[in-house]
């Protein structure tokens, strides 16, 4: 029995957990989340990670701000709203950024 309830309880752990995945995933017909953000802040590194030089916000169309602090990152480790930071700054900071 005791077994029973560990595995309703991790099922309904799982279950919950798919509607916040599903979110961050834009819809087709949804306007694409914008982030903004100064790319001054952020240095890309000679590996292609992104690593931010000084305090900074950043915030999303929602309205979200998110604060970053002497972080490296690289693709697919962090997301806001839906939109990965290290491939958002590849495309609008990259020609601006020191390699």
């Amino acid at each position: 029995m005791k077994s029973f309830l560990i595995a309703a309880t991790m099922a309904a752990l799982v279950i919950l957990s798919i509607p916040a995945v599903a979110q961050q995933t834009p819809k087709p017909n949804q306007t694409p989340t914008r982030l903004t953000l100064n790319c001054a802040d952020f240095k890309r590194n000679d590996d292609g990670s992104w690593y931010t030089v000084r305090f900074t916000m950043v915030q999303n169309s929602s309205g979200g701000r998110f604060p970053l602090s002497n972080k490296t990152f690289s693709k697919r480790e962090i997301i806001l709203g839906g939109v990965d930071l290290a491939d958002y700054l590849d495309q609008h900071c990259a020609p601006h950024s020191s390699y």
